[in-house]
């Protein structure tokens, strides 16, 4: 009895071992370059080792932020789902121009 039950409950939990796409903006989903300029947004500030782990999936910091909890970096667009899934990565969207008003 106790084997079906375990079974049921990790076929339940296999959606969470993908990268959810709730942390991923579905424009940047779409994206088909060979490299994207991104907006990676964490739970905290960022520290080295989330850098680190970017650094090692492709990734090239653009610019970090003394109040924000964001760096902008240019990644290969094939990392998106692998850098989504970093410890402490909490969305990932588009680098995009912003116009001031």
């Amino acid at each position: 009895m106790k084997k079906p039950i375990l079974q049921l409950l990790l076929l339940a939990a296999l959606p969470l071992a993908a990268a959810p796409a709730g942390k991923i903006a579905a424009d940047l989903q779409s994206k088909a370059s060979a490299e994207v300029d991104v907006l990676v947004q964490f739970d905290g500030m960022p520290a080295g080792q989330h850098h680190q782990a970017i650094l090692s999936k492709g990734g090239k910091l653009k610019a970090s932020f003394a109040h924000i909890a964001a760096e902008a970096y240019t990644v290969p667009s094939g990392a998106i789902k692998e850098i989504a899934q970093i410890p402490g990565v909490i969305y990932l969207s588009p680098d995009r121009r912003v116009d001031r008003l």
